[in-house]
C-alpha cells in the first residue's frame, strides 16, 4: 500500500479537486462507476482514495493510466497532473523556465546566445 497519512491525504486532495488540477475533480466524479469497472475495485475503493485512503502502487498506476494523469503528481504532488503528455522537467528546469519567461524578450535573447556559446565551448 502507499503510505504515510500526509501523503495519503495528498492523493486525496489532488483527486478531489483540492490541489491544481480540478479538472481531475470533473472527470473523477463523471467515471466512479465507469472507473470502478475499469481498474476492477469496488465503488468503495474509489470512495476511500478520494477521501484520501491508501491506494497500492499498481491501482495508482491504473488510476493514473485511466485518468490520464501523471504517477507522479498524484503520488508526490510534485509537476503536473499532466506532465507525462510531453516531456518532463525537473523543479529546477521549470524554475528556471518560469524565470526566462518572466524577463524582457532582449534579455532572453542574450541569454539563450551566452547559453549556446557555453554549450559551444564544452
Amino acid at each position: 500500500m502507499f503510505a504515510a497519512a500526509a501523503e495519503s491525504e495528498g492523493n486525496g486532495a489532488r483527486l478531489h479537486g483540492g490541489a491544481p488540477g480540478a479538472g481531475v475533480a470533473r472527470a473523477w466524479g463523471a467515471k466512479i462507476s465507469p472507473l470502478a469497472l475499469e481498474l476492477g475495485v469496488n465503488e468503495s475503493c474509489i470512495s476511500r482514495w478520494r477521501r484520501g485512503g491508501a491506494i497500492s502502487t499498481d491501482n495508482a498506476i491504473r488510476l493514473c493510466r485511466a485518468l490520464d494523469i501523471s504517477l507522479d503528481w498524484l503520488l508526490s504532488g510534485r509537476g503536473h497532473m499532466d506532465q507525462h503528455k510531453g516531456r518532463a522537467v525537473s523543479d529546477r528546469e521549470f524554475l528556471l523556465l518560469a524565470r526566462m519567461r518572466s524577463l524582457p524578450e532582449k534579455v532572453r535573447e542574450t541569454l539563450l546566445s551566452l547559453l549556446e556559446t557555453i554549450s559551444d565551448d564544452t
